[in-house]
């Protein structure tokens, strides 16, 4: 059996401190385990707090097409892409160029 962890956020309430401290304590105690982390942007912190936990060691962060982000839905994907480029966490892909498919099978992999 393969474990993972799943960390829901559904309220938005997760701030990018908290966020860092609970991914990085979940990795520095489960370095194998891959970790997972869903928030809505209810509280308009929803891209910081998703780079703080893709910082922090999250394998996976969720977000929105951004049309369709913010508030009650996921952050903008849009705006994680655009701030982890030029980073060790960049995806490849340009948000502006139509990137859809791409941005779609990176973080839908």
């Amino acid at each position: 059996m393969r474990l993972w962890c799943d960390w829901q956020d559904m309220a938005g309430l997760l701030k990018p401190q908290a966020a860092h401290l609970l991914i990085s304590a979940l990795r520095d105690k489960y370095p194998d385990v891959p970790i997972h982390v869903h928030t809505h942007d209810t509280a308009g912190a929803g891209v910081a707090s998703m780079l703080a936990a893709a910082n922090a060691g999250a394998d996976v962060v969720d977000v929105a097409v951004d049309s369709m982000s913010g508030m009650t839905s996921q952050p903008s994907m849009g705006a994680v892409v655009a701030s982890v480029e030029r980073t060790p966490l960049d995806t490849g892909t340009v948000p502006s160029s139509g990137c859809l498919s791409d941005c779609l099978s990176f973080f839908c992999t």
